[in-house]
């Protein structure tokens, strides 16, 4: 079972897996994302919080991306296969 909380950070630098694809498939497609990360686990180094999954996700119109992220630290190798990137939540000020 998942538990799910809304997060509230500034920035922080993320890696993991996404699905990008219509709206309908979401549920499941959002669930198989998660695992997969999962299964890829131990393949991380310098996970900050390994008990953490980051899930950003966009919408527009029917379609839509879901991201399945850790936050790892700046300095740490990134697993082949797997997007790196820096999220920044622009919505809050300093």
């Amino acid at each position: 079972m998942f538990m799910c909380e809304v997060l509230r950070k500034r920035s922080m630098r993320l890696a993991g897996l996404s699905f990008s694809g219509p709206l309908s498939e979401f549920p499941d497609a959002c669930v198989r994302v998660e695992l997969e990360l999962y299964k890829r686990k131990q393949d991380f180094t310098q996970l900050r919080s390994p008990h953490i999954c980051y899930s950003p996700h966009y919408e527009k119109g029917n379609l839509g991306t879901y991201w399945a992220c850790f936050e790892v630290e700046n300095s740490a190798a990134i697993p082949h296969g797997i997007t790196a990137f820096e999220y920044l939540n622009r919505s809050m000020r300093r």
